[in-house]
């Protein structure tokens, strides 16, 4: 069995809780972060009552930024740390 992708919510002292996932190229294309990131978000904002979730995003990363937006990010300045662009969710 292999692994075709993890996602999770983290906690960041410096920022609060961000969302990030990785997708197995085999299993890119599929919907598997979309449904994933979904879930998690309903998570944070109905079970956990967070104000906010966080992404960050290398900013060439047009895969994960097309399912960000599908999920209802939008872009929120950047983050140097180190140079990644944050986008709230």
């Amino acid at each position: 069995m292999a692994l075709l992708s993890r996602v999770r919510l983290r906690n960041r002292a410096q920022h609060g809780v961000d969302l990030g996932f990785t997708v197995h190229p085999r299993a890119q294309g599929r919907g598997i972060a979309g449904e994933a990131g979904r879930a998690c978000l309903h998570l944070a904002s109905r079970r956990l009552s967070l104000p906010a979730v966080f992404v960050f995003v290398l900013p060439g990363n047009t895969a994960s930024i097309a399912v960000l937006g599908r999920l209802g990010a939008q872009a929120d300045g950047t983050v140097q740390w180190p140079a990644l662009s944050a986008l709230p969710v």
